[in-house]
């Protein structure tokens, strides 16, 4: 069993924090095109629940590496050889999860 180490998650969040990694729906670490930003406006409007916050916005990423919350997991896994679901729902679903050991952190309840 492949395991992902906590500081490769911390590591990889960091550097995609660091080199001011954008948000677009549906994405999991992907170089962000004018093309691609065009294609999106052509698709979905401001007002869509999921996408419309990447119309909107989305034209400030072009030329940055780009992501969606889940997506950040769905790149880490597949960085160490590993798949996981794209969304964060089916992640839950399926039953995938990540082992931080027996020690507990902040922010656990």
């Amino acid at each position: 069993m492949t395991k992902i180490p906590v500081k490769a998650l911390y590591d990889n969040c960091e550097m995609m924090r660091r080199d001011k990694w954008g948000y677009i729906y549906g994405t999991a670490g992907v170089l962000w095109t004018a093309e691609k930003q065009k294609s999106l406006e052509s698709r979905y409007s401001e007002d869509d629940p999921n996408y419309g916050m990447s119309v909107r916005y989305g034209s400030q990423w072009i030329g940055h590496m780009v992501t969606d919350c889940s997506g950040v997991e769905v790149r880490i896994w597949k960085d160490y050889g590993l798949s996981i679901p794209h969304g964060s729902s089916s992640m839950v679903r399926q039953g995938y999860i990540v082992d931080c050991g027996s020690v507990a952190h902040p922010g656990w309840g």
